[in-house]
Protein backbone atom coordinates (compact mmCIF):
# COMPACT_ATOMS: atom_id res chain seq x y z
CA UNK A 1 0.00 0.00 0.00
CA UNK A 2 1.72 3.29 -1.10
CA UNK A 3 2.03 6.04 1.35
CA UNK A 4 -0.16 9.24 0.67
CA UNK A 5 2.37 11.39 1.38
CA UNK A 6 4.58 9.84 -1.09
CA UNK A 7 2.23 9.68 -3.70
CA UNK A 8 2.13 13.19 -3.39
CA UNK A 9 5.25 13.89 -3.87
CA UNK A 10 5.40 11.91 -6.62
CA UNK A 11 2.90 13.78 -8.49
CA UNK A 12 4.51 16.84 -7.74
CA UNK A 13 7.47 15.67 -8.99
CA UNK A 14 5.28 14.60 -12.11
CA UNK A 15 3.74 18.39 -12.25
CA UNK A 16 7.28 19.73 -12.39
CA UNK A 17 8.26 17.34 -14.87
CA UNK A 18 5.41 18.56 -17.26
CA UNK A 19 5.96 22.18 -16.70
CA UNK A 20 9.36 21.29 -17.51
CA UNK A 21 8.75 19.91 -20.73
CA UNK A 22 6.38 22.41 -21.98
CA UNK A 23 8.99 24.80 -20.90
CA UNK A 24 11.28 23.18 -23.07
CA UNK A 25 8.99 22.55 -26.25
CA UNK A 26 8.18 26.29 -26.17
CA UNK A 27 10.37 28.82 -29.00
CA UNK A 28 11.35 32.24 -28.75
CA UNK A 29 10.88 33.13 -32.44
CA UNK A 30 12.93 35.93 -32.92
CA UNK A 31 11.71 38.25 -35.92
CA UNK A 32 14.22 40.16 -38.11
CA UNK A 33 13.86 43.01 -40.44
CA UNK A 34 15.40 42.71 -43.79
CA UNK A 35 15.74 46.29 -46.16
CA UNK A 36 16.69 45.49 -49.16
CA UNK A 37 17.24 47.84 -52.74
CA UNK A 38 18.55 46.54 -56.39
CA UNK A 39 22.06 45.24 -56.86
CA UNK A 40 23.36 47.62 -59.40
CA UNK A 41 23.91 51.07 -58.10
CA UNK A 42 22.78 52.74 -61.32
CA UNK A 43 19.90 51.01 -61.87
CA UNK A 44 16.83 52.35 -63.06
CA UNK A 45 14.88 51.81 -59.60
CA UNK A 46 17.70 53.55 -58.04
CA UNK A 47 17.64 56.47 -60.35
CA UNK A 48 14.31 57.22 -59.82
CA UNK A 49 14.78 56.65 -55.75
CA UNK A 50 17.03 59.56 -56.24
CA UNK A 51 14.64 61.43 -58.36
CA UNK A 52 11.96 61.10 -55.97
CA UNK A 53 13.83 62.71 -52.79
CA UNK A 54 14.45 66.04 -54.96
CA UNK A 55 12.01 68.57 -54.16
CA UNK A 56 12.92 70.96 -57.04
CA UNK A 57 12.26 69.04 -60.99
CA UNK A 58 15.28 71.05 -62.30
CA UNK A 59 17.92 68.70 -60.10
CA UNK A 60 20.65 66.86 -61.46
CA UNK A 61 19.46 63.48 -60.49
CA UNK A 62 15.39 64.16 -61.19
CA UNK A 63 17.50 64.48 -65.09
CA UNK A 64 19.43 61.40 -64.69
CA UNK A 65 16.23 59.44 -64.46
CA UNK A 66 15.29 60.79 -67.82
CA UNK A 67 18.75 59.85 -69.31
CA UNK A 68 17.97 56.48 -67.67
CA UNK A 69 14.97 56.35 -69.72
CA UNK A 70 16.65 57.71 -73.43
CA UNK A 71 19.20 55.25 -73.34
CA UNK A 72 16.65 51.99 -72.22
CA UNK A 73 14.98 53.15 -75.43
CA UNK A 74 18.01 53.46 -77.69
CA UNK A 75 19.59 50.54 -76.46
CA UNK A 76 16.82 47.83 -76.80
CA UNK A 77 13.54 49.83 -78.52
CA UNK A 78 12.73 50.49 -82.30
CA UNK A 79 11.77 53.99 -81.50
CA UNK A 80 14.88 55.71 -82.69
CA UNK A 81 14.07 54.40 -85.92
CA UNK A 82 11.62 56.98 -86.65
CA UNK A 83 14.11 59.94 -86.47
CA UNK A 84 15.33 60.73 -89.58
CA UNK A 85 18.53 62.54 -89.65
CA UNK A 86 18.26 63.39 -93.25
CA UNK A 87 15.45 65.95 -92.70
CA UNK A 88 15.54 68.92 -90.40
CA UNK A 89 13.26 71.91 -89.93
CA UNK A 90 14.21 75.01 -91.69
CA UNK A 91 15.65 76.78 -88.38
CA UNK A 92 16.70 75.16 -85.14
CA UNK A 93 18.53 76.43 -82.30
CA UNK A 94 21.85 75.47 -81.18
CA UNK A 95 22.32 75.30 -77.72
CA UNK A 96 25.92 73.56 -77.55
CA UNK A 97 27.48 77.09 -76.13
CA UNK A 98 27.14 77.79 -72.60
CA UNK A 99 24.73 80.57 -72.10
CA UNK A 100 23.91 81.18 -75.45
CA UNK A 101 21.36 79.89 -78.28
CA UNK A 102 21.96 80.37 -81.85
CA UNK A 103 19.35 80.54 -84.48
CA UNK A 104 20.75 78.28 -87.28
CA UNK A 105 18.99 78.20 -90.43
CA UNK A 106 19.99 74.74 -91.53
CA UNK A 107 19.60 75.22 -95.65
CA UNK A 108 22.60 77.63 -94.94
CA UNK A 109 24.93 75.41 -92.21
CA UNK A 110 26.13 71.85 -91.73
CA UNK A 111 23.78 70.40 -89.29
CA UNK A 112 24.66 66.85 -87.64
CA UNK A 113 23.01 64.93 -84.74
CA UNK A 114 19.49 64.64 -83.30
CA UNK A 115 17.11 67.66 -82.51
CA UNK A 116 14.46 67.98 -79.87
CA UNK A 117 11.03 69.35 -79.93
CA UNK A 118 9.14 71.56 -77.34
CA UNK A 119 5.06 71.83 -76.77
CA UNK A 120 4.53 74.68 -74.43
CA UNK A 121 1.21 76.57 -73.66
CA UNK A 122 1.34 80.20 -74.87
CA UNK A 123 -0.92 81.90 -72.71
CA UNK A 124 -2.55 85.40 -72.88
CA UNK A 125 0.12 87.72 -71.97
CA UNK A 126 2.91 88.38 -74.23
CA UNK A 127 6.98 87.59 -74.42
CA UNK A 128 9.92 87.65 -76.43
CA UNK A 129 9.49 85.49 -79.64
CA UNK A 130 11.65 85.74 -83.07
CA UNK A 131 10.12 88.30 -85.16
CA UNK A 132 12.25 90.33 -88.17
CA UNK A 133 13.66 93.04 -86.14
CA UNK A 134 15.43 90.45 -83.75
CA UNK A 135 15.99 87.64 -86.33
CA UNK A 136 19.93 88.88 -86.99
CA UNK A 137 20.41 89.27 -82.90
CA UNK A 138 19.20 85.35 -82.73
CA UNK A 139 21.18 84.51 -85.58
CA UNK A 140 24.48 85.94 -84.01
CA UNK A 141 23.27 84.59 -80.64
CA UNK A 142 21.82 85.55 -77.88
CA UNK A 143 21.62 85.57 -74.29
CA UNK A 144 20.01 82.92 -72.90
CA UNK A 145 18.94 84.86 -69.43
CA UNK A 146 16.77 86.93 -71.77
CA UNK A 147 14.20 84.51 -72.72
CA UNK A 148 11.04 83.02 -71.09
CA UNK A 149 12.09 80.69 -67.96
CA UNK A 150 10.48 77.71 -69.64
CA UNK A 151 12.88 77.88 -72.86
CA UNK A 152 16.36 78.20 -70.68
CA UNK A 153 15.10 75.13 -68.16
CA UNK A 154 14.26 72.92 -71.87
CA UNK A 155 17.92 74.30 -72.92
CA UNK A 156 19.34 72.58 -69.73
CA UNK A 157 17.43 69.95 -70.01
CA UNK A 158 18.94 69.04 -73.67
CA UNK A 159 22.23 70.29 -72.76
CA UNK A 160 21.61 67.36 -69.92
CA UNK A 161 20.72 64.73 -72.43
CA UNK A 162 23.43 65.46 -74.66
CA UNK A 163 21.17 66.61 -77.52
CA UNK A 164 22.25 69.86 -79.30
CA UNK A 165 19.75 71.34 -81.29
CA UNK A 166 16.33 72.75 -80.03
CA UNK A 167 12.94 73.77 -82.00
CA UNK A 168 10.38 76.07 -80.60
CA UNK A 169 7.43 77.12 -82.73
CA UNK A 170 8.04 80.90 -80.94
CA UNK A 171 11.84 81.16 -81.71
CA UNK A 172 12.11 78.87 -85.00
CA UNK A 173 9.05 80.51 -86.78
CA UNK A 174 8.37 84.18 -87.48
CA UNK A 175 5.65 86.01 -85.09
CA UNK A 176 4.01 88.78 -86.08
CA UNK A 177 1.26 90.28 -88.56
CA UNK A 178 3.64 91.49 -91.10
CA UNK A 179 3.67 89.74 -94.81
CA UNK A 180 6.64 88.28 -94.09
CA UNK A 181 5.75 86.68 -90.70
CA UNK A 182 2.42 85.65 -92.14
CA UNK A 183 3.97 83.57 -95.25
CA UNK A 184 6.78 82.40 -92.92
CA UNK A 185 4.18 80.91 -90.60
CA UNK A 186 2.22 79.42 -93.39
CA UNK A 187 5.41 77.66 -95.09
CA UNK A 188 6.41 76.41 -91.78
CA UNK A 189 3.04 75.25 -90.16
CA UNK A 190 2.70 73.16 -92.99
CA UNK A 191 6.35 71.10 -92.25
CA UNK A 192 4.68 70.30 -88.51
CA UNK A 193 3.92 66.28 -89.10
CA UNK A 194 8.08 66.46 -90.46
CA UNK A 195 8.95 68.50 -87.83
CA UNK A 196 7.56 66.37 -84.81
CA UNK A 197 8.11 62.84 -86.42
CA UNK A 198 11.91 63.48 -87.45
CA UNK A 199 12.58 65.06 -83.93
CA UNK A 200 14.21 62.72 -81.39
CA UNK A 201 12.32 64.13 -78.35
CA UNK A 202 9.54 66.52 -77.83
CA UNK A 203 9.82 67.87 -74.54
CA UNK A 204 6.37 68.56 -72.97
CA UNK A 205 5.36 71.74 -70.65
CA UNK A 206 2.61 69.79 -68.88
CA UNK A 207 2.18 72.33 -65.81
CA UNK A 208 2.89 75.66 -67.20
CA UNK A 209 0.16 77.87 -68.47
CA UNK A 210 2.57 80.54 -69.76
CA UNK A 211 6.55 80.30 -70.76
CA UNK A 212 7.15 82.46 -67.52
CA UNK A 213 6.29 78.98 -64.94
CA UNK A 214 8.91 76.82 -66.17
CA UNK A 215 10.01 73.17 -66.62
CA UNK A 216 11.21 72.82 -62.91
CA UNK A 217 8.43 72.96 -60.32
CA UNK A 218 8.75 72.73 -56.77
CA UNK A 219 7.12 70.22 -55.36
CA UNK A 220 6.22 67.91 -52.36
CA UNK A 221 8.18 64.94 -52.36
CA UNK A 222 5.79 63.33 -50.26
CA UNK A 223 3.78 62.87 -52.26
CA UNK A 224 5.72 60.86 -55.17
CA UNK A 225 7.74 58.64 -52.52
CA UNK A 226 7.14 55.16 -52.78
CA UNK A 227 5.24 53.59 -50.53
CA UNK A 228 6.59 50.76 -48.54
CA UNK A 229 5.17 47.38 -47.53
CA UNK A 230 5.78 44.95 -45.17
CA UNK A 231 5.73 41.28 -46.02
CA UNK A 232 6.44 38.73 -43.73
CA UNK A 233 7.80 34.80 -44.66
CA UNK A 234 9.11 32.09 -42.76
CA UNK A 235 12.86 31.72 -42.43
CA UNK A 236 14.40 28.32 -43.45
CA UNK A 237 16.23 28.69 -40.11
CA UNK A 238 14.64 26.82 -37.19
CA UNK A 239 12.89 29.50 -34.35
CA UNK A 240 13.05 32.25 -36.61
CA UNK A 241 11.01 34.63 -39.41
CA UNK A 242 11.57 37.42 -41.52
CA UNK A 243 9.62 40.38 -43.05
CA UNK A 244 11.00 42.13 -45.70
CA UNK A 245 10.68 45.70 -46.12
CA UNK A 246 9.85 46.19 -49.80
CA UNK A 247 8.90 49.46 -52.40
CA UNK A 248 6.51 48.46 -54.29
CA UNK A 249 5.80 50.58 -57.55
CA UNK A 250 2.35 48.79 -58.24
CA UNK A 251 0.51 49.91 -55.02
CA UNK A 252 -0.65 52.80 -53.42
CA UNK A 253 -3.48 52.58 -50.38
CA UNK A 254 -6.91 54.27 -50.19
CA UNK A 255 -6.46 54.61 -54.11
CA UNK A 256 -8.03 52.02 -56.54
CA UNK A 257 -5.48 52.44 -59.85
CA UNK A 258 -1.41 52.60 -58.94
CA UNK A 259 1.22 55.09 -59.66
CA UNK A 260 1.45 55.01 -63.25
CA UNK A 261 -2.22 55.47 -64.12
CA UNK A 262 -2.63 58.06 -61.13
CA UNK A 263 0.55 59.82 -63.35
CA UNK A 264 -1.27 59.54 -66.19
CA UNK A 265 -4.61 61.00 -65.18
CA UNK A 266 -2.54 63.72 -63.26
CA UNK A 267 -1.19 64.53 -67.07
CA UNK A 268 -4.14 65.05 -68.34
CA UNK A 269 -6.12 67.25 -66.28
CA UNK A 270 -2.39 69.60 -67.12
CA UNK A 271 -2.79 72.63 -68.84
CA UNK A 272 -0.79 71.42 -71.59
CA UNK A 273 -3.53 68.67 -72.22
CA UNK A 274 -6.21 70.70 -73.22
CA UNK A 275 -4.05 72.97 -76.01
CA UNK A 276 -5.50 71.87 -79.15
CA UNK A 277 -2.06 72.13 -81.13
CA UNK A 278 -0.44 69.85 -78.68
CA UNK A 279 -2.91 66.68 -79.68
CA UNK A 280 -1.23 66.49 -83.16
CA UNK A 281 2.74 66.90 -81.40
CA UNK A 282 1.80 64.39 -78.56
CA UNK A 283 0.46 61.79 -81.45
CA UNK A 284 3.70 62.47 -83.86
CA UNK A 285 6.17 62.54 -81.71
CA UNK A 286 8.47 59.45 -81.38
CA UNK A 287 9.26 59.98 -77.66
CA UNK A 288 7.90 62.38 -75.15
CA UNK A 289 8.90 63.66 -71.83
CA UNK A 290 6.81 65.67 -69.55
CA UNK A 291 7.23 67.86 -66.63
CA UNK A 292 3.97 68.18 -64.55
CA UNK A 293 3.82 69.81 -61.40
CA UNK A 294 4.39 66.67 -59.74
CA UNK A 295 7.08 64.20 -61.54
CA UNK A 296 8.46 63.56 -64.87
CA UNK A 297 6.58 60.95 -67.48
CA UNK A 298 7.81 59.17 -70.33
CA UNK A 299 6.17 57.77 -73.32
CA UNK A 300 7.75 56.41 -76.08
CA UNK A 301 5.82 53.50 -78.71
CA UNK A 302 6.89 50.82 -76.35
CA UNK A 303 6.77 52.12 -73.03
CA UNK A 304 5.18 54.50 -70.10
CA UNK A 305 6.89 55.62 -67.24
CA UNK A 306 6.90 57.91 -64.43
CA UNK A 307 9.12 58.58 -61.24
CA UNK A 308 6.80 56.34 -59.03
CA UNK A 309 6.74 53.68 -61.53
CA UNK A 310 10.13 53.61 -63.78
CA UNK A 311 10.26 50.34 -65.18
CA UNK A 312 9.88 50.73 -69.09
CA UNK A 313 7.51 47.53 -70.86
CA UNK A 314 5.34 47.79 -73.09
CA UNK A 315 2.19 46.18 -70.98
CA UNK A 316 2.50 49.74 -68.99
CA UNK A 317 1.17 51.19 -72.08
CA UNK A 318 -2.46 49.05 -71.88
CA UNK A 319 -3.23 50.62 -68.19
CA UNK A 320 -2.65 54.42 -69.27
CA UNK A 321 -3.13 54.60 -73.26
CA UNK A 322 -7.04 56.28 -72.54
CA UNK A 323 -5.18 59.12 -70.88
CA UNK A 324 -2.86 59.94 -73.76
CA UNK A 325 -2.67 60.33 -77.58
CA UNK A 326 0.57 59.48 -77.88
CA UNK A 327 -0.14 56.31 -79.29
CA UNK A 328 -2.64 56.49 -81.42
CA UNK A 329 -0.75 56.65 -84.84
CA UNK A 330 2.07 54.35 -83.76
CA UNK A 331 4.70 53.38 -85.99
CA UNK A 332 3.08 49.88 -86.48
CA UNK A 333 2.38 49.73 -90.22
CA UNK A 334 4.87 50.80 -92.60
CA UNK A 335 2.84 53.26 -94.95
CA UNK A 336 1.50 53.37 -97.50
CA UNK A 337 -0.86 50.45 -96.83
CA UNK A 338 -1.78 48.74 -99.79
CA UNK A 339 -5.66 48.63 -100.39
CA UNK A 340 -5.73 44.98 -98.83
CA UNK A 341 -3.69 46.14 -95.97
CA UNK A 342 -5.98 49.06 -95.01
CA UNK A 343 -9.10 46.99 -95.67
CA UNK A 344 -7.86 44.64 -92.47
CA UNK A 345 -6.27 47.66 -90.97
CA UNK A 346 -9.89 49.60 -90.63
CA UNK A 347 -11.42 49.23 -87.41
CA UNK A 348 -7.73 49.96 -85.95
CA UNK A 349 -6.91 53.05 -88.10
CA UNK A 350 -10.61 54.20 -87.18
CA UNK A 351 -10.96 53.82 -83.73
CA UNK A 352 -7.16 55.37 -84.08
CA UNK A 353 -8.77 58.69 -85.66
CA UNK A 354 -11.89 59.01 -84.24
CA UNK A 355 -9.34 59.13 -80.21
CA UNK A 356 -7.57 61.77 -82.10
CA UNK A 357 -10.49 64.02 -83.44
CA UNK A 358 -12.65 63.61 -80.54
CA UNK A 359 -9.18 64.67 -78.09
CA UNK A 360 -9.11 67.59 -80.87
CA UNK A 361 -13.06 68.41 -80.74
CA UNK A 362 -12.30 68.74 -77.09
CA UNK A 363 -9.01 71.05 -77.07
CA UNK A 364 -8.93 74.52 -77.01
CA UNK A 365 -7.25 76.99 -79.73
CA UNK A 366 -6.09 80.75 -79.28
CA UNK A 367 -6.76 81.64 -82.89
CA UNK A 368 -9.30 79.01 -83.73
CA UNK A 369 -10.10 80.72 -86.86
CA UNK A 370 -7.02 80.70 -88.55
CA UNK A 371 -5.52 77.30 -86.60
CA UNK A 372 -8.65 74.68 -86.41
CA UNK A 373 -7.29 72.95 -89.96
CA UNK A 374 -3.58 73.62 -89.68
CA UNK A 375 -3.49 72.75 -85.94
CA UNK A 376 -4.69 69.36 -87.13
CA UNK A 377 -2.95 68.90 -90.16
CA UNK A 378 0.41 67.41 -88.98
CA UNK A 379 -1.88 64.25 -87.98
CA UNK A 380 -4.01 64.10 -90.82
CA UNK A 381 -0.68 63.63 -93.15
CA UNK A 382 0.47 61.37 -91.16
CA UNK A 383 -2.59 59.05 -91.46
CA UNK A 384 -2.34 60.20 -95.51
CA UNK A 385 1.04 58.43 -95.20
CA UNK A 386 -0.34 55.33 -93.83
CA UNK A 387 -3.07 54.90 -95.63
CA UNK A 388 -2.20 56.21 -99.41
CA UNK A 389 -4.97 58.72 -99.07
CA UNK A 390 -5.79 62.30 -100.14
CA UNK A 391 -6.07 64.18 -96.54
CA UNK A 392 -8.11 67.41 -97.31
CA UNK A 393 -9.27 69.62 -94.39
CA UNK A 394 -10.31 66.92 -91.39
CA UNK A 395 -11.55 64.42 -94.19
CA UNK A 396 -10.22 61.59 -96.20
CA UNK A 397 -11.62 58.14 -97.80
CA UNK A 398 -10.30 55.32 -96.04
CA UNK A 399 -12.10 52.89 -98.89
CA UNK A 400 -14.89 52.88 -100.96
CA UNK A 401 -17.90 51.14 -98.19
CA UNK A 402 -16.84 54.07 -96.45
CA UNK A 403 -18.78 57.36 -97.00
CA UNK A 404 -16.07 59.15 -94.76
CA UNK A 405 -13.13 58.68 -92.63
CA UNK A 406 -13.37 61.93 -90.84
CA UNK A 407 -14.94 65.19 -90.84
CA UNK A 408 -17.66 65.81 -93.52
CA UNK A 409 -17.01 69.43 -95.55
CA UNK A 410 -19.13 71.25 -98.01
CA UNK A 411 -16.42 72.89 -99.65
CA UNK A 412 -12.70 71.93 -100.15
CA UNK A 413 -10.94 74.87 -99.12
CA UNK A 414 -10.09 76.21 -95.68
CA UNK A 415 -12.21 79.00 -95.84
CA UNK A 416 -15.28 77.01 -97.10
CA UNK A 417 -14.83 73.82 -95.03
CA UNK A 418 -16.94 74.21 -92.15
CA UNK A 419 -19.68 71.48 -92.33
CA UNK A 420 -18.29 69.52 -89.66
CA UNK A 421 -16.58 72.10 -87.12
CA UNK A 422 -18.26 74.47 -84.91
CA UNK A 423 -16.51 77.76 -85.71
CA UNK A 424 -15.29 79.14 -81.85
CA UNK A 425 -14.86 83.17 -82.39
CA UNK A 426 -13.33 84.13 -78.90
CA UNK A 427 -9.83 82.88 -78.07
CA UNK A 428 -9.46 80.09 -75.83
CA UNK A 429 -12.65 78.24 -76.61
CA UNK A 430 -13.38 74.55 -77.25
CA UNK A 431 -13.74 73.58 -81.01
CA UNK A 432 -16.56 71.60 -82.25
CA UNK A 433 -16.55 68.46 -84.30
CA UNK A 434 -18.97 66.68 -85.62
CA UNK A 435 -18.02 63.36 -87.24
CA UNK A 436 -20.56 61.29 -89.39
CA UNK A 437 -20.80 57.79 -89.15
CA UNK A 438 -22.57 55.31 -91.53
CA UNK A 439 -20.48 51.61 -91.40
CA UNK A 440 -20.73 48.87 -89.44
CA UNK A 441 -17.44 49.40 -88.16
Amino acid sequence: MEDKDSMGDEDSMDDEDSMDNEESDRRLLSDKLNIWRHDMPDSLYHSAARSRACSLMGQPHVLDLACKWLEGCQDSHQCFAQANNAWYPSRLLDVSVDGIIRLVTTAKEHVTGHYATLSHCWGPGKFLVLNPDNISQFSAGYPLEKIPRTFQEAVQVIRHLKIRYLWIDSYCIIQGDSDDAREDWNREAQKMCRVYTNSFLNIGSAYSKNPHDGLFQRRKVEEILNNVLLKWRPSAVKDESFYNICFDDGFIPFTRFGPLFEAFKHLSECALSKRAWVIQETVLSPRMLSFTGKQLIWQCSEAASCETAPAQSRKSILEVERWSSFWAAENDMAPPLSEEKCIDEMPKLMRRWFHISTKYSEAKLSYPNKDRFKALAGVGERFSQLTNRAYRYGYFPLYTKLEAFGLYYSVLSEAGATGGWVSSRSPGQEIGLGVPFSSGY
